[in-house]
Protein backbone atom coordinates (compact mmCIF):
# COMPACT_ATOMS: atom_id res chain seq x y z
CA UNK A 1 0.00 0.00 0.00
CA UNK A 2 1.38 3.40 -1.02
CA UNK A 3 2.29 5.79 1.80
CA UNK A 4 1.03 9.37 1.39
CA UNK A 5 1.94 12.36 3.58
CA UNK A 6 -0.52 15.27 3.72
CA UNK A 7 1.65 18.22 4.76
CA UNK A 8 -0.73 21.04 5.77
CA UNK A 9 -0.07 24.25 7.76
CA UNK A 10 -3.05 23.44 10.01
CA UNK A 11 -6.34 21.57 10.00
CA UNK A 12 -7.66 23.40 13.08
CA UNK A 13 -9.56 26.19 11.24
CA UNK A 14 -13.14 25.63 10.07
CA UNK A 15 -12.56 26.91 6.55
CA UNK A 16 -13.12 25.49 3.10
CA UNK A 17 -9.53 24.30 2.57
CA UNK A 18 -9.64 22.28 5.77
CA UNK A 19 -12.99 20.73 4.80
CA UNK A 20 -11.73 19.82 1.32
CA UNK A 21 -8.51 18.24 2.59
CA UNK A 22 -10.38 16.33 5.29
CA UNK A 23 -12.85 15.03 2.70
CA UNK A 24 -10.05 13.84 0.41
CA UNK A 25 -8.36 12.03 3.31
CA UNK A 26 -11.60 10.39 4.42
CA UNK A 27 -12.21 9.13 0.88
CA UNK A 28 -8.71 7.70 0.44
CA UNK A 29 -7.68 6.40 3.88
CA UNK A 30 -8.64 2.80 3.02
CA UNK A 31 -6.73 2.88 -0.27
CA UNK A 32 -3.45 4.36 0.96
CA UNK A 33 -1.52 4.57 4.22
CA UNK A 34 -2.07 8.25 5.02
CA UNK A 35 -0.23 10.43 7.53
CA UNK A 36 -1.08 14.06 8.26
CA UNK A 37 1.74 16.44 9.21
CA UNK A 38 0.83 19.94 10.42
CA UNK A 39 2.97 22.89 11.43
CA UNK A 40 0.93 23.42 14.57
CA UNK A 41 -0.01 20.87 17.24
CA UNK A 42 -3.78 21.46 17.13
CA UNK A 43 -6.39 18.83 16.42
CA UNK A 44 -8.41 19.04 13.17
CA UNK A 45 -11.73 20.89 13.28
CA UNK A 46 -13.40 18.31 11.05
CA UNK A 47 -13.55 14.61 11.88
CA UNK A 48 -10.92 12.36 10.30
CA UNK A 49 -10.95 8.57 10.30
CA UNK A 50 -8.98 7.19 13.25
CA UNK A 51 -6.87 5.04 10.95
CA UNK A 52 -5.10 8.21 9.78
CA UNK A 53 -1.96 9.11 11.74
CA UNK A 54 -1.41 12.76 12.71
CA UNK A 55 2.11 14.05 13.35
CA UNK A 56 3.08 17.59 14.37
CA UNK A 57 6.10 19.47 13.00
CA UNK A 58 5.67 22.13 15.73
CA UNK A 59 7.06 24.91 13.55
CA UNK A 60 4.06 27.23 13.80
CA UNK A 61 4.89 30.91 14.37
CA UNK A 62 2.02 33.39 14.91
CA UNK A 63 1.97 36.29 12.46
CA UNK A 64 1.58 39.89 13.61
CA UNK A 65 -1.23 41.14 11.34
CA UNK A 66 -0.61 44.72 12.51
CA UNK A 67 2.96 44.90 11.21
CA UNK A 68 3.90 43.85 7.69
CA UNK A 69 7.63 43.93 8.50
CA UNK A 70 7.20 41.64 11.52
CA UNK A 71 4.88 39.42 9.52
CA UNK A 72 7.41 38.96 6.73
CA UNK A 73 10.21 38.30 9.22
CA UNK A 74 8.10 35.68 11.02
CA UNK A 75 7.24 34.00 7.72
CA UNK A 76 10.90 33.69 6.74
CA UNK A 77 11.72 32.35 10.18
CA UNK A 78 8.93 29.79 9.90
CA UNK A 79 10.15 28.70 6.44
CA UNK A 80 13.68 28.21 7.75
CA UNK A 81 12.59 26.22 10.82
CA UNK A 82 10.05 24.13 8.91
CA UNK A 83 12.45 23.20 6.10
CA UNK A 84 15.06 22.03 8.63
CA UNK A 85 12.53 19.97 10.57
CA UNK A 86 11.01 18.61 7.37
CA UNK A 87 14.39 17.37 6.20
CA UNK A 88 14.80 15.35 9.38
CA UNK A 89 11.20 14.09 9.37
CA UNK A 90 11.28 12.97 5.74
CA UNK A 91 14.61 11.22 6.20
CA UNK A 92 13.16 9.31 9.15
CA UNK A 93 9.90 8.44 7.36
CA UNK A 94 9.61 7.04 3.86
CA UNK A 95 6.66 8.29 1.80
CA UNK A 96 5.76 7.63 -1.81
CA UNK A 97 4.19 11.08 -2.22
CA UNK A 98 3.74 14.30 -0.27
CA UNK A 99 0.51 16.25 -0.81
CA UNK A 100 0.54 20.01 -0.13
CA UNK A 101 -1.89 22.91 -0.56
CA UNK A 102 0.17 26.07 -0.13
CA UNK A 103 3.09 27.87 -1.89
CA UNK A 104 4.99 28.20 1.39
CA UNK A 105 4.69 24.46 2.06
CA UNK A 106 6.10 23.79 -1.41
CA UNK A 107 9.00 26.16 -0.82
CA UNK A 108 9.74 24.43 2.49
CA UNK A 109 9.78 21.02 0.79
CA UNK A 110 12.16 22.22 -1.92
CA UNK A 111 14.46 23.79 0.69
CA UNK A 112 14.47 20.49 2.58
CA UNK A 113 15.83 18.97 -0.67
CA UNK A 114 12.89 16.60 -1.06
CA UNK A 115 12.47 14.89 -4.44
CA UNK A 116 10.05 17.17 -6.30
CA UNK A 117 8.88 14.24 -8.43
CA UNK A 118 7.14 12.98 -5.29
CA UNK A 119 5.29 16.25 -4.62
CA UNK A 120 1.57 16.55 -5.40
CA UNK A 121 0.32 20.14 -5.22
CA UNK A 122 -3.41 20.66 -4.77
CA UNK A 123 -4.90 24.09 -5.44
CA UNK A 124 -7.71 25.53 -3.31
CA UNK A 125 -7.68 29.17 -4.33
CA UNK A 126 -8.52 30.81 -7.64
CA UNK A 127 -5.57 31.79 -9.84
CA UNK A 128 -6.07 35.46 -8.90
CA UNK A 129 -6.47 34.80 -5.20
CA UNK A 130 -2.88 35.16 -3.99
CA UNK A 131 -0.70 38.13 -3.14
CA UNK A 132 2.22 39.01 -5.43
CA UNK A 133 4.79 37.16 -3.31
CA UNK A 134 2.81 33.91 -3.39
CA UNK A 135 2.19 34.32 -7.13
CA UNK A 136 5.94 34.76 -7.63
CA UNK A 137 6.69 31.62 -5.59
CA UNK A 138 4.15 29.64 -7.61
CA UNK A 139 5.47 30.86 -10.94
CA UNK A 140 9.04 30.12 -9.91
CA UNK A 141 8.56 26.73 -8.25
CA UNK A 142 5.24 25.05 -9.13
CA UNK A 143 6.60 23.30 -12.22
CA UNK A 144 8.77 21.35 -9.79
CA UNK A 145 6.19 18.76 -8.82
CA UNK A 146 4.75 15.54 -10.20
CA UNK A 147 1.22 16.91 -10.56
CA UNK A 148 -0.55 20.19 -9.92
CA UNK A 149 -4.18 19.33 -9.07
CA UNK A 150 -6.71 22.07 -9.85
CA UNK A 151 -10.46 21.75 -9.08
CA UNK A 152 -11.94 24.10 -11.72
CA UNK A 153 -11.86 23.89 -15.51
CA UNK A 154 -11.02 27.56 -16.08
CA UNK A 155 -8.00 27.52 -13.74
CA UNK A 156 -6.90 24.21 -15.24
CA UNK A 157 -6.79 25.86 -18.67
CA UNK A 158 -4.98 28.89 -17.21
CA UNK A 159 -2.18 26.81 -15.68
CA UNK A 160 -1.87 24.53 -18.71
CA UNK A 161 -0.91 27.60 -20.75
CA UNK A 162 1.87 28.31 -18.22
CA UNK A 163 3.27 24.81 -18.70
CA UNK A 164 2.39 23.47 -15.26
CA UNK A 165 1.87 19.67 -14.95
CA UNK A 166 -1.82 20.29 -14.25
CA UNK A 167 -4.63 17.76 -13.70
CA UNK A 168 -8.33 18.59 -13.36
CA UNK A 169 -9.46 17.24 -9.98
CA UNK A 170 -12.99 18.35 -9.02
CA UNK A 171 -13.65 18.12 -5.31
CA UNK A 172 -15.56 15.34 -3.62
CA UNK A 173 -19.02 16.08 -2.33
CA UNK A 174 -18.51 16.09 1.46
CA UNK A 175 -20.04 13.30 3.51
CA UNK A 176 -22.89 15.16 5.21
CA UNK A 177 -26.31 14.07 6.40
CA UNK A 178 -28.04 15.21 3.20
CA UNK A 179 -31.78 15.78 3.48
CA UNK A 180 -34.27 17.85 1.51
CA UNK A 181 -34.04 21.50 2.49
CA UNK A 182 -37.10 23.19 3.96
CA UNK A 183 -38.00 25.64 1.19
CA UNK A 184 -40.76 27.03 3.42
CA UNK A 185 -38.25 28.17 6.05
CA UNK A 186 -37.80 31.64 4.50
CA UNK A 187 -34.12 31.60 5.39
CA UNK A 188 -31.33 32.79 3.07
CA UNK A 189 -28.01 31.15 4.00
CA UNK A 190 -24.40 32.21 3.49
CA UNK A 191 -21.41 30.24 4.79
CA UNK A 192 -17.79 31.40 4.75
CA UNK A 193 -15.04 33.07 6.72
CA UNK A 194 -15.66 36.72 7.51
CA UNK A 195 -13.00 38.05 5.13
CA UNK A 196 -12.84 40.54 2.30
CA UNK A 197 -12.69 37.69 -0.24
CA UNK A 198 -16.08 36.34 0.88
CA UNK A 199 -17.71 39.79 0.75
CA UNK A 200 -20.42 39.23 3.37
CA UNK A 201 -20.61 43.01 3.84
CA UNK A 202 -21.65 43.22 0.21
CA UNK A 203 -24.39 40.68 0.90
CA UNK A 204 -25.58 42.76 3.85
CA UNK A 205 -25.80 45.85 1.65
CA UNK A 206 -27.81 43.94 -0.94
CA UNK A 207 -30.08 42.58 1.80
CA UNK A 208 -30.58 46.06 3.23
CA UNK A 209 -31.56 47.34 -0.24
CA UNK A 210 -34.40 44.80 -0.58
CA UNK A 211 -37.77 46.35 0.11
CA UNK A 212 -38.97 45.61 3.63
CA UNK A 213 -42.27 44.29 2.30
CA UNK A 214 -40.31 41.49 0.58
CA UNK A 215 -37.89 40.55 3.34
CA UNK A 216 -40.00 41.17 6.45
CA UNK A 217 -40.79 37.43 6.78
CA UNK A 218 -37.30 36.31 5.74
CA UNK A 219 -34.06 35.88 7.67
CA UNK A 220 -30.44 35.95 6.53
CA UNK A 221 -28.08 33.58 8.35
CA UNK A 222 -24.35 34.16 7.83
CA UNK A 223 -22.29 31.29 9.26
CA UNK A 224 -18.59 31.82 9.87
CA UNK A 225 -15.92 33.66 11.83
CA UNK A 226 -13.03 35.95 11.03
CA UNK A 227 -11.48 39.37 11.20
CA UNK A 228 -14.45 41.24 9.74
CA UNK A 229 -16.92 40.14 12.40
CA UNK A 230 -17.06 43.58 14.04
CA UNK A 231 -17.67 45.34 10.70
CA UNK A 232 -20.52 42.99 9.87
CA UNK A 233 -21.99 43.30 13.34
CA UNK A 234 -21.76 47.10 13.24
CA UNK A 235 -23.53 47.25 9.86
CA UNK A 236 -26.32 45.02 11.15
CA UNK A 237 -26.86 47.26 14.18
CA UNK A 238 -26.49 50.57 12.34
CA UNK A 239 -29.10 49.58 9.74
CA UNK A 240 -31.56 48.05 12.19
CA UNK A 241 -31.20 44.53 10.77
CA UNK A 242 -30.92 42.70 14.09
CA UNK A 243 -34.31 41.05 13.69
CA UNK A 244 -33.55 39.62 10.24
CA UNK A 245 -29.78 39.02 10.04
CA UNK A 246 -27.84 36.62 12.27
CA UNK A 247 -24.11 35.93 12.50
CA UNK A 248 -23.67 32.28 13.50
CA UNK A 249 -20.53 30.53 14.74
CA UNK A 250 -19.11 27.72 12.53
CA UNK A 251 -20.64 24.32 13.21
CA UNK A 252 -18.90 20.95 12.94
CA UNK A 253 -22.19 19.41 11.86
CA UNK A 254 -23.48 21.91 9.35
CA UNK A 255 -26.24 19.66 7.98
CA UNK A 256 -29.06 21.06 10.13
CA UNK A 257 -28.27 24.63 9.03
CA UNK A 258 -28.39 23.69 5.34
CA UNK A 259 -31.58 21.64 5.86
CA UNK A 260 -33.40 24.53 7.55
CA UNK A 261 -32.67 27.02 4.77
CA UNK A 262 -34.48 27.90 1.54
CA UNK A 263 -31.82 29.72 -0.55
CA UNK A 264 -28.02 29.65 -0.59
CA UNK A 265 -26.46 33.03 -1.45
CA UNK A 266 -22.76 33.57 -2.18
CA UNK A 267 -21.22 37.01 -2.80
CA UNK A 268 -17.51 36.13 -2.90
CA UNK A 269 -15.11 38.05 -5.12
CA UNK A 270 -13.03 34.90 -5.48
CA UNK A 271 -13.49 31.16 -4.94
CA UNK A 272 -11.05 28.34 -5.57
CA UNK A 273 -13.98 26.01 -6.07
CA UNK A 274 -16.98 26.96 -3.97
CA UNK A 275 -17.40 23.84 -1.84
CA UNK A 276 -20.30 25.41 0.03
CA UNK A 277 -22.23 25.61 -3.25
CA UNK A 278 -21.79 21.88 -3.84
CA UNK A 279 -22.80 21.14 -0.25
CA UNK A 280 -25.86 23.39 -0.52
CA UNK A 281 -26.87 21.72 -3.79
CA UNK A 282 -26.72 18.37 -1.99
CA UNK A 283 -29.58 19.57 0.20
CA UNK A 284 -31.53 20.72 -2.84
CA UNK A 285 -30.97 24.40 -2.12
CA UNK A 286 -31.47 26.89 -4.96
CA UNK A 287 -28.21 28.79 -5.53
CA UNK A 288 -27.24 32.36 -6.34
CA UNK A 289 -23.69 33.66 -6.73
CA UNK A 290 -21.59 36.18 -8.58
CA UNK A 291 -19.64 34.64 -11.46
CA UNK A 292 -16.36 35.14 -9.63
CA UNK A 293 -13.18 33.26 -10.47
CA UNK A 294 -13.39 30.41 -10.59
CA UNK A 295 -15.66 27.81 -8.99
CA UNK A 296 -19.31 28.93 -9.13
CA UNK A 297 -19.55 28.57 -12.92
CA UNK A 298 -18.66 24.85 -12.57
CA UNK A 299 -21.58 24.29 -10.18
CA UNK A 300 -24.36 26.79 -10.95
CA UNK A 301 -26.35 26.48 -14.16
CA UNK A 302 -29.72 27.69 -15.42
CA UNK A 303 -31.50 24.73 -13.82
CA UNK A 304 -30.29 25.16 -10.22
CA UNK A 305 -29.73 28.87 -9.67
CA UNK A 306 -28.57 32.27 -10.87
CA UNK A 307 -24.98 33.10 -11.84
CA UNK A 308 -24.71 36.89 -11.77
CA UNK A 309 -22.10 38.93 -13.62
CA UNK A 310 -19.49 40.37 -11.29
CA UNK A 311 -20.17 43.79 -9.74
CA UNK A 312 -23.81 43.81 -10.84
CA UNK A 313 -25.31 44.11 -7.36
CA UNK A 314 -28.64 45.30 -8.73
CA UNK A 315 -29.09 42.19 -10.89
CA UNK A 316 -28.12 40.05 -7.91
CA UNK A 317 -30.75 41.78 -5.77
CA UNK A 318 -33.42 41.40 -8.47
CA UNK A 319 -32.84 37.66 -8.82
CA UNK A 320 -32.62 37.09 -5.07
CA UNK A 321 -35.97 38.88 -4.69
CA UNK A 322 -37.40 36.76 -7.52
CA UNK A 323 -36.42 33.62 -5.59
CA UNK A 324 -37.82 34.96 -2.31
CA UNK A 325 -41.16 35.88 -3.87
CA UNK A 326 -41.84 32.78 -6.00
CA UNK A 327 -42.02 29.35 -4.35
CA UNK A 328 -42.40 27.70 -7.77
CA UNK A 329 -39.00 29.04 -8.81
CA UNK A 330 -37.48 27.63 -5.62
CA UNK A 331 -39.00 24.20 -6.24
CA UNK A 332 -37.75 24.11 -9.84
CA UNK A 333 -34.23 25.20 -8.91
CA UNK A 334 -34.20 22.74 -6.00
CA UNK A 335 -34.78 19.88 -8.43
CA UNK A 336 -31.88 21.16 -10.53
CA UNK A 337 -29.57 21.18 -7.51
CA UNK A 338 -30.49 17.61 -6.65
CA UNK A 339 -29.82 16.52 -10.25
CA UNK A 340 -26.39 18.16 -10.15
CA UNK A 341 -25.45 16.06 -7.14
CA UNK A 342 -26.75 12.86 -8.71
CA UNK A 343 -24.39 13.53 -11.61
CA UNK A 344 -21.46 14.45 -9.31
CA UNK A 345 -19.73 11.10 -8.88
CA UNK A 346 -17.38 10.62 -5.92
CA UNK A 347 -16.43 7.27 -7.48
CA UNK A 348 -15.19 9.07 -10.60
CA UNK A 349 -13.13 11.45 -8.44
CA UNK A 350 -11.73 8.45 -6.57
CA UNK A 351 -10.43 7.05 -9.85
CA UNK A 352 -8.67 10.34 -10.60
CA UNK A 353 -6.83 10.28 -7.26
CA UNK A 354 -5.97 6.60 -7.64
CA UNK A 355 -4.32 7.46 -10.97
CA UNK A 356 -2.43 10.38 -9.41
CA UNK A 357 -1.03 8.30 -6.55
CA UNK A 358 -0.45 5.08 -8.52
Amino acid sequence: MKKILFYIPSLAPSGGIERVVTTIINNLYDKFEITILTNDDKEPFYSINNRVKHDFLKSYIPLDMNSRVKRVFSQFKKIYISSKKLSVYLNDNNFDYVYITHPISHLELLLSKYDFNKIIISEHGASNNYNNIYKWIKKLTYKKCKYYCVPTKSDCEFYEKLGFPVIYTPHYRPDLNYQKANLDSKIVLNIGRYTDDKKQLRLLKIWNSIDLSVREEWKLNIVGSGELYMKLDSFINEHDLTSSVFLIEPQKDISAIYKDSAIFALTSRSEGFGMVLLEAAGFGLPLISFNCPSGPRDIINHSNGFLIENNNDELYRENLVKMMEDKNILETLSQGSKQLCLDWSNEKINRIWMEIFK
